[in-house]
C-alpha cells in the first residue's frame, strides 16, 4: 500500500500548519474588504470609546426621565413652570410614549446597522439625544414640547442599546464578546447610577425657598444643556474613535473551504 501511504503523506503535508493557513485566509479576506487587522492599541481605544457610550446612555436614560419627572409634577403656581401633574400623569402621559417607542425604533435601528453601519447608526443616537436634550433645555412650557423631547432623547438610547452589542461583537474576538458586552453592560449601569446622582445634586441646591424645596427651573435647564453637550461629545467620540469597516468574521474563514481554500483533512487511518 504506498501508493495510499504517499498519498496520505502528500495530503498531509498540503494541510500542515493550519493557523497559519487560517490566518493567511483571514488576512486575504480582510484584504478583500479593506479592513486591516486592529493592533492592540486600537482595540483598547474602541473598546474604551463603545464603554462611553455606554456610559452616555445610561447617563442619558435616567437623566431625562427623572428630570422630566420632577419638572411636570411641579406646580406652576408656586414655582412658575411645570405642569402641577400627578404620578401617574408624569408616568402615563409624559414618560411612556419615550419607553413605548423603543418596539419600533428598536427593529429600526437594526435595520440602520443592516444599511449603514453600527458607527453611522451610533452618531444617529447622538444627534438625536443632542436635539432631545436641547429641545428640552429651550422648549418645556407646553406638554407636547416636553413629551417631543424625552421621546428623542428616548429614542436615541434605544438606537444605542440596540446598536453596541452588534458594534462590540464584530470588532472583538469571538471568544472576548462576552465579557466585552459584560463590561459594557456595567458601563452603562454606572452612567444611569451617575445620571441620577447628577440630577439629584443639582436639582435639590440653592432650590426656591417654601415648607417643600423646589428646585428651580435654571436647575432644570442646566441638566438638559449637560446633556445636550455630552451628547456632541458622544457624537464626536464615535466619529473619531470608532472603526468604520468591519472585520472578518470566522463565518468568512469557514467558507472558504467551498472556494477552494485549504481546510480541514481527514484523520489518517491507522
Amino acid at each position: 500500500m504506498a501508493g495510499s501511504g504517499d498519498m496520505w503523506s502528500a495530503a498531509e503535508a498540503s494541510c500542515e500548519d493550519p493557523e497559519e493557513h487560517g490566518g493567511d485566509q483571514l488576512d486575504a479576506e480582510r484584504d478583500r474588504e479593506g479592513v486591516l487587522p486592529a493592533e492592540p492599541g486600537d482595540q483598547r481605544a474602541e473598546d474604551a470609546a463603545a464603554n462611553a457610550v455606554g456610559l452616555f446612555l445610561g447617563f442619558s436614560l435616567f437623566a431625562v426621565f427623572l428630570s422630566v419627572t420632577m419638572l411636570v409634577q411641579t406646580s406652576p403656581a408656586v414655582a412658575g413652570y411645570g405642569f402641577d401633574a400627578s404620578v401617574f400623569s408624569a408616568s402615563l402621559v409624559y414618560l411612556l410614549p419615550a419607553s413605548a417607542s423603543g418596539v419600533v425604533s428598536a427593529p429600526m435601528a437594526g435595520r440602520l446597522v443592516a444599511r449603514f453601519g453600527a458607527r453611522a447608526t451610533l452618531v444617529i443616537a447622538a444627534a438625536l439625544a443632542g436635539i432631545g436634550f436641547a429641545m428640552l433645555a429651550v422648549l418645556h412650557s407646553a406638554t407636547w414640547q416636553v413629551i417631543v423631547g424625552a421621546l428623542l432623547v428616548g429614542t436615541a438610547v434605544t438606537f444605542g442599546y440596540a446598536t453596541l452589542p452588534a458594534l462590540i461583537n464584530a470588532h472583538v474576538e469571538p471568544a472576548d464578546t462576552a465579557v466585552a458586552n459584560s463590561v459594557n453592560s456595567i458601563a452603562r449601569s454606572v452612567g444611569m447610577s451617575l445620571g441620577t446622582a447628577f440630577v439629584v445634586t443639582l436639582t435639590t441646591r440653592n432650590p426656591i425657598p417654601g415648607p417643600v424645596p423646589i428646585p428651580r427651573e435654571e436647575q432644570f435647564v442646566a441638566v438638559f444643556v449637560f446633556g445636550a453637550v455630552l451628547a456632541a461629545i458622544c457624537a464626536a467620540t464615535v466619529r473619531w474613535f470608532l472603526p468604520l469597516g468591519r472585520q472578518a468574521t470566522p463565518a468568512a474563514t469557514l467558507s472558504a473551504g467551498a472556494e477552494g481554500k485549504p481546510a480541514a483533512f481527514p484523520a489518517r487511518p491507522s
